[in-house]
């Protein structure tokens, strides 16, 4: 990972933040904000893994968590969150556009579609 998600170090500062270093600077984040039970997490083990993809920290079991760097660098930059968002929504179509398509399909099918019968022949 060569990108800004990419991490440096990591670090727990008590009581709930998150001290991380990517390679374009530092950020901070309230660990809290992770959604995730903080008794249930020995926050002090937390670190960032050798290849910066993630920070390691442990449950209080000795279970290894990952958290993906990617997701942290989204919680803490909102410049970073609209790019990763707007990736997310040019990838839906808008409904009047599916509706089009649906309506476009309905014309150019086959009329051979309509042709099968109720039975479903792979199946038999």
């Amino acid at each position: 990972m060569n990108g800004i998600e990419r991490l440096n170090r990591a670090a727990f500062v008590p009581p709930s933040t998150i001290e991380l270093e990517f390679i374009d600077g530092r950020r901070l984040l309230d660990a809290e904000s992770l959604g995730m039970p903080m008794d249930r997490i020995d926050w002090p083990t937390l670190e960032a893994s050798p290849d910066g993809e993630k920070i390691i920290v442990k449950g209080v079991k000795g279970d290894l968590i990952p958290i993906d760097s990617a997701t942290l660098r989204y919680l803490v930059d909102e410049k970073y969150a609209a790019k990763i968002d707007k990736s997310i929504n040019d990838l839906h179509i808008p409904a009047a556009e599916f509706d089009e398509a649906a309506r476009r399909s309905e014309i150019t099918r086959d009329p051979r579609w309509y042709d099968v019968g109720d039975e479903d022949d792979l199946f038999e």
